[in-house]
């Protein structure tokens, strides 16, 4: 994964930045006394999982250090620093701030204060970048883009890409953009892949009955169709000028009015599905180890629509239609045996839209509220009790967006909403320390947004028959 991000501020200390070595005249003690920090921070922000070493995947973080107030340090002990004589020890304080920064990583703004001597106090800010590959291996690679910083005048339109038909969802894959498409007649195409070098459209392909959404994963899509019978479709897309679909499958004991898969998510060699409120269970599990044998391993009854879905730490979260319960969260650890952890309900009955989990943070979009007070946009907090493995979720902040929050992401601090106001189609937020969102941009389309996504520097947005990509300038 390659370096993304680096602020750092000295006042005297030990600092971390990115780079491609170790900056000159730092020597292995100093190293040693960044590393035992570090350590401090780490294990208290992220527990005993993480380690110091997870900085140094794929050469991509570098550990630098300087001395502290001109003071030459030569070790640690027992959590304290030591001079040269091995004599002086101080105390540290340290106060942290954690930020998802995608979905497989963390910020951490740490201020870190300690004694050098009798009356003279050193103290060192820096944010840490924190990445777990296993992490991003199970969401298949797909964690977000570079985001800088996205002011009304810090990003521009760079393409449109006229699809030919009404698009519904979008993942941007690697140089890829996938769009689902809802077709008006048999022989319309159901996929759009769109490549980005230079953007154009790619190739189609017809799946049969319309995909709702799509999640990509590497070399495979996996697609929730609008079909009575063969609710979900899996694609290879190793080849995106010829896709292939390598497997069908129904979803087994749904009938009912509306039986058909509208909300799908992908998550370390699970598929996880979504339909609205039928006869039968609306959310299904499958294996998908063996793309092209796709393995049904358990469902739930939720009596709501599922309208969408976001899978993290062996929970699934779902947005759903449930008046007083907007965001419904299951323990899907045992696929086999499905229990509800958590329902949250929201202000208003104002039903749950869009959603997306990004460190213990809950991106979850509405339907247009009716009345103020109710906003759109929610960001919530979670935590998972270590004693029982139970579920805390409380509320950190909210925004409105004055319309439905058909699709949302997240990514280095920004929130991107795609929504129907006919005046702010496309609404981008930045959390700030609180986690509440402030809004920064907007833009406008013709019509309403369905989808958007962020990755590789930029993101997508399809509207109509559409497809916007905006650079960061």
């Amino acid at each position: 994964m390659p370096a993304r991000y680096s602020r750092k501020k000295y006042t005297g200390g030990v600092g971390l930045t990115r780079g491609v070595g170790l900056t000159r005249g730092v020597g292995l003690i100093e190293i040693i006394l960044a590393l035992a920090l570090l350590s401090t921070i780490v294990v208290l922000v992220f527990g005993a999982r993480w380690t110091v070493g997870d900085l140094f995947l794929n050469n991509a973080r570098t550990i630098s250090a300087i001395n502290i107030a001109n003071f030459k340090l030569v070790g640690v002990l027992d959590g304290r620093i030591l001079n040269e004589q091995g004599t002086a020890p101080f105390d540290i304080l340290n106060s942290l701030t954690t930020k998802p920064f995608t979905r497989c990583e963390y910020t951490i703004d740490s201020e870190s204060v300690w004694r050098t001597g009798w009356r003279s106090v050193s103290t060192t800010s820096m944010t840490l970048l924190m990445s777990n590959l296993e992490i991003a291996g199970k969401y298949g690679k797909d964690c977000g883009g570079q985001p800088k910083r996205f002011l009304d005048t810090g990003f521009a339109l760079s393409e449109t890409v006229n699809l030919g038909f009404p698009a519904v969802s979008v993942d941007v894959s690697k140089d890829y953009v996938f769009t689902s498409l809802r077709p008006t007649q048999e022989s319309d195409p159901d996929v759009a892949v769109v490549s980005l070098t230079p953007p154009h459209t790619l190739s189609f392909l017809n799946a049969g009955d319309g995909i709702n959404k799509i999640d990509v994963s590497e070399n495979y899509a996996f697609a929730a169709q609008h079909s009575s019978s063969s609710q979900l479709v899996i694609i290879d897309v190793s080849d995106v000028s010829s896709m292939r679909i390598v497997a069908t499958t129904t979803l087994p004991g749904v009938a009912g009015s509306r039986p058909e898969a509208v909300s799908i998510f992908y998550f370390d060699s699970m598929v996880y599905v979504g339909t609205k409120r039928t006869a039968g269970r609306e959310f299904h599990i499958f294996d998908v180890s063996n793309p092209e044998f796709p393995r049904w391993l358990g469902s739930r009854e939720v009596n709501h629509n599922i309208n969408d879905i976001a899978v993290k730490e062996g929970f699934a979260f779902l947005a759903t239609s449930g008046n007083i319960r907007d965001l419904i969260v299951l323990d899907v650890r045992d696929p086999a045996n499905i229990i509800q952890s958590a329902a949250i309900d929201l202000p208003g009955n104002e039903d749950g839209r869009s959603i997306h989990v990004a460190g213990n943070s809950i991106f979850l979009g509405r339907h247009k509220s009716v009345a103020p007070g109710r906003d759109e946009l929610q960001v919530l907090g979670y935590r998972i009790n270590p004693d029982d493995g139970s579920l805390e979720i409380n509320l950190l902040g909210s925004a409105p967006t004055g319309a439905d929050v058909q699709s949302i992401a997240y990514a280095g601090g920004f929130i991107f909403a795609a929504t129907s106001n006919a005046q702010k189609v496309t609404q981008i937020f930045e959390l700030n320390r609180g986690g509440r969102p402030i809004q920064t941009a907007e833009r406008d389309f013709p019509t309403s947004a369905t989808g958007i996504d962020f990755e590789n520097d930029m993101f997508a947005v399809t509207s109509g028959q559409s497809l916007y990509l905006f650079k960061q300038e």
